[in-house]
């Protein structure tokens, strides 16, 4: 979402972004397994110990069909994972309803029968914990192809918020209670990969595990497209969000330079959804304002007030509806061509014509009041080189162009 994508024709898309607090995400520990020793981590600390029957085959632990009833057993320093919250990612292929794919103490992220599950366990007072689960949620019915899909399971303490996701898709959630750390008190040392193996007919590979100390908000708010159209009563702003958690609200935001905004309006948020959701503003000023071009973004606002920006869309006030320059006929041309202009009310217009390098040519309109309807405006050349030329319509409304050959 940090990116900015600047786009410019008259309907404007932003691609898909995240509207989401920003918090610091620190990798803990991440394992690849496309190499032996599976103990060796791709960053930071090592595994002491692994199952000796778990192999890699180049792209992960794969445990075929038919091959050894055997877990990964990777087993990590419980040290390690002494943080409050947790944010881990995991690339599995699976054709398998059995698998651990991590546990320790009473935190364990698990497979069975081919529902995922999340067991946690936060400090309430002292020593004590709450125990919770989430589950259960289908697992990725994945074939025997050996598709990876990306699993991910969170739980932010500053929150108390956990949830499940398959490929992306919430698919488990829970809004716990405020600042609770996970309880981490003799919970000894990290599992990996438990009770993973191929018997029967059915396969599983794990790719990767990646463990952060903590994430983004687990239910952001999702904005899945933002556009701009220029109407005949102003600029049209609409955006749709996939996803919401505690979403008081946006603000629509203008600016003329990108440096300085100012805010326009208010539109109320849905709180929290999990199910697609349209909104829409409209500048009813933006072409009252003798401006060509404005900027706008939205400032996402939760409700416990902490705020995050959208992309910015750059929107040129050219209006279709009052003028539109017709292509030169003919074109090419020589010595002279025509250009036509629709106007669908009066307005005042200038026609410049530039050369190649940008350079002034032909001034054919000054500044003239055109009435509603059509008008052809002549171009005399002869004086001027072969070459490329183009022919610029402008008014308080925007400018438009068309280009045109010269050949003698």
């Amino acid at each position: 979402m940090k990116s900015t994508m600047i786009l410019t024709s008259l309907l404007l898309t932003a691609t898909l972004f995240v509207f989401s607090q920003t918090q610091a995400q620190q990798v803990i520990s991440q394992f690849n397994f496309n190499s032996t020793p599976l103990t060796s981590a791709t960053y930071g600390p090592g595994a002491s110990s692994a199952n000796a029957s778990a192999s890699s085959g180049g792209t992960g632990v794969r445990f075929a069909t038919g091959g050894p009833s055997v877990g990964l057993d990777l087993v990590v320093s419980g040290a390690t994972f002494d943080v409050p919250s947790l944010d881990v990612y995991i690339e599995f292929a699976r054709n398998e309803s059995d698998a651990v794919f991590f546990e320790r103490g009473g935190t364990k992220f698990y497979m069975t029968n081919g529902q995922l599950y999340f067991d946690y366990r936060v400090i309430k007072a002292g020593n004590a914990a709450d125990n919770f689960t989430l589950g259960p949620a289908s697992a990725p019915p994945m074939g025997v192809s050996g598709a990876y899909n990306t699993l991910r399971v969170v739980y932010l303490s500053s929150t108390g918020e956990a949830a499940v996701y398959i490929g992306g898709t919430r698919v488990l959630y829970n809004d716990g209670a405020d600042n609770k750390d996970l309880h981490w008190h003799q919970a000894g040392d990290m599992i990996i990969g438990e009770i993973m193996d191929g018997g029967g007919n059915n396969f599983e590979t794990l790719g990767s595990i990646t463990f952060y100390n903590e994430g983004a908000s687990v239910l952001p708010v999702e904005l899945v497209s933002f556009s701009a159209a220029l109407k005949h009563d102003g600029v049209q702003l609409r955006w749709k969000t996939a996803t919401e958690l505690n979403n008081f609200g946006f603000e629509v935001q203008r600016s003329s330079d990108r440096d300085n905004w100012e805010t326009l309006g208010f539109v109320q948020g849905y709180g929290t959804s999990n199910s697609p959701k349209s909104y829409n503003y409209v500048d009813a000023t933006a072409l009252r304002t003798g401006h060509t071009v404005f900027f706008y973004r939205l400032r996402q606002i939760d409700r416990d007030g902490t705020d995050d920006y959208s992309a910015i869309l750059e929107t040129p006030l050219m209006d279709a509806h009052t003028f539109t320059i017709n292509p030169a006929r003919p074109n090419p041309f020589n010595p002279s061509t025509t250009v036509g202009l629709n106007v669908d009310s009066e307005t005042t217009v200038s026609l410049v014509v530039f050369d190649a390098s940008g350079r002034e040519v032909a001034r054919l309109l000054n500044n003239e009041v055109l009435s509603a309807g059509y008008h052809d405006v002549h171009f005399n050349a002869e004086h001027l080189p072969s070459g490329i030329y183009f022919a610029t319509v402008l008014s308080a409304q925007g400018m438009q162009t068309v280009k045109m050959v010269l050949q003698k």
